[in-house]
């Protein structure tokens, strides 16, 4: 015979079960990622928190699946709705939806990470870094200075030297190298402005275009910043504005500096410029108007500027490739379906190897990486 207090307590552990089998059959369960199609965003050897519930996903959105006996973890880019929709990819991996740029779409996803100043050494990456000031140099603790206190008349430039493809950094801090060309990128870095005096920019290039932030840093008031978009014919300014400077003047800033989908912004700690532009201008030579993007793609330099740079990082928006179903004229997605494509592209089974699903088919949204331990992030 059970005591009370053993019946008691065997009452809640049947509870218990009970609850955490209801929990896991109709609200959320773990599952493991048994593949790279979905890398960097999910990994081969994740497990993922699952969190149930169908209906019809926001474009762009992660969701899961099932196809056939399968479950899949990829991104819902053509969204068929109540009328359905064509969906294309442009040579540079962008979403086109009917035509028009799928902006704030699929293209808004996470940030795929290829530089990263806490996992990559930047002499393999950068050109211009040495160790004598008042040139590009490393700091004992991984920070990248520039100047000196004495001031005078100086210029550096730190210029990443690869060519930019569609790799990424995995989830061991390694480099996964790509194979084609990347055009949208992302900087940022946390600048501290240790001499008052002289100006910092950051510079991306796309085919004939060079997008500038220029920081400007003489006295003792808050730095005056510029957007500028450099073509072979002009110089044209896209917007300025101020950024305050704590008055102590070693307090470190966001700077942030994009080229996505046609859209340019930067950022100094709370001080945003953007502009939106149509397309890209041609470098001088290039006759065919295949858009090329010639020299360094990014660029770190500092006029007569003392400052220190820490938390670098380059990233690219996730690109996706035309190929089986979503050829170079693309698909047309019905009514109530979906259109899934993996993040990693050029090695995804998705829906331009068996087609479009019903909205059905989605059976949750991942919402945490929960394993490994050091990876653990929030998904949504």
């Amino acid at each position: 015979m059970l005591t009370p207090r053993a019946r008691r307590a065997l009452w809640w552990v049947v509870i218990g079960v009970v609850a955490l089998l209801a929990l896991k059959t109709f609200v959320l369960d773990i599952y493991p990622v048994s593949s790279s199609s979905m890398e960097p965003t999910l990994h081969r050897g994740e497990w993922v928190l699952v969190w149930y519930g169908g209906g019809r996903p926001e474009r762009g959105e992660v969701v899961v699946v099932r196809h056939g006996g399968d479950v899949l973890v990829k991104r819902a880019c053509g969204i068929g709705g109540p009328g359905g929709e064509r969906l294309t990819v442009d040579p540079a991996g962008d979403i086109w939806i009917n035509g028009e740029r799928a902006r704030g779409a699929a293209g808004s996803g996470p940030r795929v990470g290829i530089f990263d100043l806490e996992h990559q050494r930047p002499g393999e990456f950068f050109e211009g870094l040495g160790e004598h000031a008042p040139g590009w140099r490393e700091t004992p603790d991984g920070a990248l200075d520039v100047g000196t206190q004495a001031g005078g008349e100086y210029s550096s430039a730190l210029r990443y030297q690869r060519i930019l493809r569609d790799g990424y950094i995995g989830l061991n801090g390694q480099v996964n190298e790509g194979d084609v060309s990347v055009h949208d990128l992302v900087l940022d870095l946390r600048l501290g402005v240790l001499a008052r005096r002289g100006m910092f920019v950051l510079a991306v290039t796309e085919q004939g275009d060079r997008f500038e932030l220029h920081i400007q840093m003489d006295g003792p008031g808050p730095l005056e910043v510029r957007l500028v978009r450099v073509t072979p014919e002009a110089e044209i300014e896209l917007g300025r504005g101020v950024a305050p400077l704590q008055s102590n003047g070693d307090a470190d800033l966001l700077v942030h500096l994009s080229n996505v989908d046609n859209r340019v912004e930067g950022r100094v700690g709370s001080l945003t410029l953007h502009h939106t532009y149509d397309r890209n201008s041609f470098q001088p030579g290039d006759e065919e108007r295949v858009g090329l993007s010639l020299g360094s793609r990014l660029q770190l330099t500092a006029t007569n500027a003392h400052v220190r740079v820490r938390d670098l990082r380059i990233a690219r928006d996730v690109q996706f490739r035309p190929r089986g179903l979503l050829g170079p004229g693309g698909v047309q997605v019905g009514p109530g379906e979906i259109f899934l494509l993996g993040d990693h592209s050029a090695n995804s089974l998705d829906s331009r190897d068996f087609g479009s699903l019903p909205e059905e088919a989605v059976i949750g949204r991942p919402l945490f990486a929960i394993w490994p331990l050091r990876a653990m992030r929030d998904l949504r």
